[in-house]
């Protein structure tokens, strides 16, 4: 479903959502350590096209999860912007 920007900040103030937002917080830290993992492998580092393809997938889900806490962060502090 799509929402809008008020229904996002909303969702993400929720007292209620913590154990959704941990859950989805552990899986992307759980992407970023397989990522991690390849990123350090001998393999990986003989084959330049796959190490640039996971760096540039663990620069990602680094973005992603230091973006998405920083909203959570911004729509607890900022009740009324809701």
């Amino acid at each position: 479903p799509t929402l809008t920007d008020k229904e996002k900040r909303a969702a993400l103030a929720v007292p209620e959502s913590t154990p959704l937002w941990a859950a989805f917080m552990a899986v992307i830290d759980e992407h970023i350590a397989d990522a991690q993992a390849i990123v350090r492998a001998p393999q990986t580092a003989q084959q330049p096209p796959l190490l640039a393809h996971t760096a540039g997938g663990l620069d990602a889900l680094a973005g992603l999860k230091e973006d998405l806490a920083a909203r959570r962060a911004d729509a607890i502090a900022s009740p009324q912007g809701l």
